[in-house]
């Protein structure tokens, strides 16, 4: 496992089997859970069902660090097995991805588990995909947070806790949601890993359990929660891979069980399969979790179902972008570019801000400022903030494009507006070198600062430099050390160097 997936107290998930907000009772569909063969026979399992998919690997105000490359295509991919192989019906699930799994439009989609459609003989699952934080109280206790698109937080931080009650969701917020939904089994499975859960470990040891069993099971309350580890361990993806570790396995598991239709297993069945699993896979880094949430005694059930077509099913503009993703982890911009083009065209900003990029940086397509100006500016005027500082930082630099200070400035300062940190560290910058504005150095530390205790390591690796050089600032190299620490941890490659060169 190479690369770290998640904050290392990063939280649980969170993906409900529920109605998006935007579908309408008649575009609801049933689809009763009834094998027709296997230990359930004849029986019907669950009369409908519903879900939340939520995955996150971009964020407007978390720095390009820690931004995650498999979080999207892992809550797609899952999406995309309930739908062919275990009666979730696509109408019934409510996908958010990326810039679409904003703080309002979770707490949104989470309110209509508590919908009068949703009965006692539904099931509900949450999935969550992203990072996620734990924060200790000042009595000593713990909060977890779930961290959504538009967060405004330091992940390094977790002690400063007013971005998180501001701009996360609180665990015990997403309890209250599951708690209030009439369906009788609600699982919650976090691809992260995550402490102070709540929740008591229980798993069924033994012979599998047979019909009456799993009909008292069914008839009994369920309110459960995987996680990819436990709270002081490192979710992880892995580019051999192209998931998470525990996704993988997660994915490979139930594509397993659905090689047999008909096929019934539990939630505890499946935790006790990855726990084992998983951690094989990271050699004991990460050690999965499962327990129940207060003192229900049910247990969700999975049922393989004959293969569902998800077709005919026209692409999403967030499919298209997720598919685009992948294909530039990959390096595969020839790829990539078709599919953030017909994302864009569908009206996807963050496809639209990828094109700009593409068409900056050459990636699949050739060189072309006005083309990366003309895209950049459409995702900007969609409210994409990245887009804002980008288009911003085009013009400012001039890379193949006439220099604008004026225009840089005024995306710029839209940014900055919406309390992007990356737009203030520039601006920092652009105070330093007297480009478009006065040639400030006082006035680049202000800058800088408010984007290093924002999070920037951009900010904080050229805060460090200031205090180093003495500019706008009395000279001081333990500060230096420390800010360059700061944005070292991040993942800065210029505070790293630097460190290196001062012998720290």
């Amino acid at each position: 496992m190479s690369v770290i997936r998640r904050s290392r107290t990063s939280m649980l998930t969170l993906a409900c089997l529920v109605l998006a907000s935007h579908v309408s009772a008649q575009q609801t569909k049933t689809l009763a859970v009834r094998p027709a063969t296997g230990i359930l026979a004849g029986q019907t399992a669950y009369t409908n069902s519903y879900a939340i998919i939520i995955g996150v690997g971009d964020y407007a105000f978390l720095p390009k660090s820690s931004h995650l490359d498999f979080a999207a295509r892992d809550a797609g991919d899952l999406r995309d097995l309930l739908v062919r192989s275990y009666g979730f019906p696509v109408e019934n699930i409510t996908l958010l991805l990326d810039e679409k799994a904003t703080r309002a439009n979770i707490e949104t989609a989470l309110s209509m588990l508590s919908d009068d459609k949703v009965k006692p003989t539904d099931r509900v699952l949450i999935y969550f995909s992203g990072h996620g934080q734990t924060v200790t109280l000042q009595d000593g206790g713990q909060m977890g947070f779930l961290i959504p698109h538009d967060a405004k937080v330091d992940l390094a931080h977790p002690e400063n806790r007013s971005g998180y009650l501001a701009t996360c969701l609180r665990m015990d917020s997403l309890w209250g949601y599951l708690e209030a939904s009439a369906a009788r089994h609600r699982l919650l499975i976090a691809d992260a890993c995550f402490g102070g859960l709540l929740i008591r470990g229980k798993t069924l040891k033994g012979e599998k359990p047979n019909r009456s069993v799993i009909s008292s099971l069914l008839a009994r309350p369920a309110l459960q929660a995987m996680t990819a580890g436990g709270g002081s361990e490192e979710a992880q993806e892995d580019p051999k891979l192209g998931h998470s570790a525990y996704t993988y396995k997660l994915l490979e598991e139930l594509t397993a069980q659905a090689a047999n239709p008909d096929s019934v297993f539990l939630a505890s069945d499946l935790a006790a399969a990855l726990k084992t699993s998983v951690s094989n896979l990271t050699n004991g880094k990460q050690t999965p979790q499962f327990g129940n949430y207060r003192a229900t005694e049910g247990d969700f059930v999975f049922i393989s179902t004959a293969p569902q077509r998800l077709d005919p099913r026209i692409p999403s503009p967030q499919d298209l972008n997720r598919q685009g993703r992948m294909a530039e982890a990959q390096k595969d911009y020839k790829t990539a570019f078709p599919l953030y083009l017909k994302a864009a065209e569908a009206g996807d900003p963050a496809s639209m801000n990828a094109l700009g990029a593409c068409y900056e940086k050459g990636r699949g397509v050739a060189k072309e400022g006005a083309e990366a100006a003309k895209w950049y500016r459409k995702a900007a005027e969609a409210g994409y903030v990245t887009a804002m500082y980008n288009l911003g930082a085009l013009y400012s630099e001039g890379r193949d494009i006439t220099r604008d200070d004026k225009e840089a400035l005024k995306w710029i300062h839209k940014a900055i507006d919406v309390g992007s940190r990356e737009a203030m560290a520039f601006m920092g910058l652009l105070h330093l070198l007297g480009r478009g504005v006065e040639k400030n150095d006082v006035e680049a530390v202000t800058w800088l600062r408010r984007a290093a205790d924002l999070g920037s390591p951009e900010g904080m690796s050229t805060l460090a430099f200031m205090y180093e050089s003495g500019r706008g600032v009395a000279k001081d190299e333990d500060e230096a050390v420390k800010w360059y620490r700061k944005a070292a941890q991040l993942g800065d490659p210029i505070a790293i160097g630097s460190l290196k060169r001062l012998g720290k």
